[in-house]
């Protein structure tokens, strides 16, 4: 069947703080620098009080990023890194790529259910199955490990599931909305939406071996 034309090389603009942050129309937290992103994510007490732990420590200089030690930024955070980007279509599947560590996340579109529940378990970018509506990309994604939206951003658990709506708005910017639902640490759904912009010029995009810099 025909698919979109999503080709060529795409990245996510990231002009001014914060940097680290979920979602657009961010803006940056007063309590912590500029880099660092206030969160509308509606979290559960457990959650809330994890997420002020995290804040303070942030303000005393102590912080942990998975990054750092060469592991995946994982899906949902997967949406908020740099970089270039590249999504290949095809009926069956679509590949969503991010240039950093090489992350790929597959979205099966050839009519599969997700992994069976007994034989599923917690992947860095999860297990993704989505359907064509028009022009837009209909992802369900599960078996999320746990991990946190970027950095100084809350958490979220094995128990996150996303739903996103991928789109084509103009022939040089993509648009994800995605909604996240999580009853261990989200009191209700949380929404963001990122945009993708297409790159001029075309540039290639390299395998990334996060230990040699490391």
């Amino acid at each position: 069947g025909n698919v979109p034309d999503w080709s060529g090389v795409w990245t996510r603009n990231f002009e001014k703080p914060p940097f680290f942050a979920f979602g657009n129309g961010a803006v940056s937290d007063p309590t912590l620098t500029p880099e660092y992103g206030l969160s509308s994510a509606q979290l559960t007490p457990e959650y809330q009080a994890k997420f002020e732990k995290k804040k303070a420590d942030l303000r005393k200089g102590i912080e942990w990023d998975q990054l750092s030690d060469c592991l995946p930024a994982g899906f949902p955070r997967w949406l908020t890194e740099p970089f270039l980007r590249e999504f290949v279509v095809t009926p069956a599947q679509t590949w969503l790529i991010t240039e950093q560590q090489s992350e790929v996340r597959r979205v099966y579109t050839d009519g599969r259910g997700h992994t069976p529940a007994d034989e599923a378990y917690p992947l860095w970018e999860g297990d993704s199955i989505g359907f064509w509506s028009g022009d837009t990309l209909v992802v369900h994604t599960t078996n999320l490990k746990p991990g946190q939206y970027q950095r100084g951003q809350p958490d979220y658990s094995e128990q996150a599931t996303t739903v996103q709506m991928i789109r084509r708005i103009s022939p040089t910017v993509i648009e994800d909305k995605i909604t996240i639902y999580d009853p261990k640490s989200l009191t209700r759904p949380y929404r963001a939406v990122f945009t993708y912009d297409k790159v001029a010029e075309p540039l290639r995009i390299n395998m990334w071996s996060c230990n040699e810099n490391n």
